[in-house]
């Protein structure tokens, strides 16, 4: 079993409170998501859905990349600093 970690400042830091309420429950789903399947923090396109039921989750998504929570890759997404609070696959293996 997996547990996701978040720092207990992130619900009110400035990238949480820019990012709005939707995009922020967003990340911290995204968050437990890439714990669950070991993903280092990287989001394929294809799980946005399986993650959030909310519409339109790609608009989600942008706007955590753009207040710089998430940055997009040629796959979908990635959480930069998924490591920093969270264990990295090879340390769960």
């Amino acid at each position: 079993m997996t547990w996701a970690r978040f720092d207990d400042n992130f619900l009110d830091s400035p990238d949480a409170l820019r990012a709005g309420e939707d995009a922020t429950n967003l990340h911290l789903r995204a968050t437990i998501w890439c714990s669950k399947h070991l993903t280092d923090g990287a989001i394929p396109r294809e799980a946005l859905r399986a993650i959030t039921q909310k519409r339109r989750p790609e608009r989600l998504a942008a706007r955590l990349v753009d207040v710089g929570v998430w940055k997009e890759t040629p796959e979908g997404w990635v959480i930069p600093r998924f490591t920093d609070t969270n264990p990295a696959r090879v340390e769960v293996e």
